[in-house]
């Protein structure tokens, strides 16, 4: 499947957590009804790792990559915290597109402050990520899943 069916399906499966979400919190505490999701994601995800035999892989993630990786983990933990106890005082069709601002903020956050130079995109910028030269643009997308990461070309650390 391309991309645009993975990302088809997120959204499919997005609107139904908004649904489930909504129903699930209802009467219940939304920090132990995101403990509950969490658990159930852990123990799905831990399945299909397993299922797909990469589990072992685990040690060989090099410390930068868990450490962003980590980060990533604590924001998504305060984003369905805080989701979540949207969910329970307001309405699922209002929260779930103010949910989806983090788009925006995404673009907002890569690109980075205003006055640093992006390097251009193109041939160019392959051959100075296989030599290592660096730059100084905070992040923007390189098609072929290279992303510029402060100061260097990072292959698979965007989507």
């Amino acid at each position: 499947m391309s991309w645009i069916g993975y990302a088809l399906l997120s959204a499919v499966l997005a609107g139904l957590v908004a649904i489930l979400g909504k129903i699930g919190v209802r009467g219940v505490d939304s920090t132990l009804a995101t403990t509950v999701r969490g658990a159930i994601m852990f123990g799905a995800l831990l399945a299909v790792a397993l299922a797909r035999g990469t589990l072992g892989d685990l040690w060989t993630v090099d410390r930068r990559a868990m450490l962003y990786i980590a980060l990533s983990g604590l924001a998504g933990a305060g984003s369905w915290l805080c989701y979540f106890r949207a969910l329970q005082v307001g309405d699922a069709l209002r929260v779930a597109p103010v949910d989806r601002l983090s788009g925006a903020v995404t673009l907002v956050l890569a690109s980075g402050p205003p006055h640093v130079r992006r390097p251009p995109l193109g041939r160019g910028n392959r051959a100075e990520a296989a030599s290592g030269s660096r730059g100084t643009a905070a992040s923007q997308e390189l098609a072929g899943g290279q992303v510029w990461v402060k100061g260097a070309w990072v292959k698979g650390a965007c989507c």
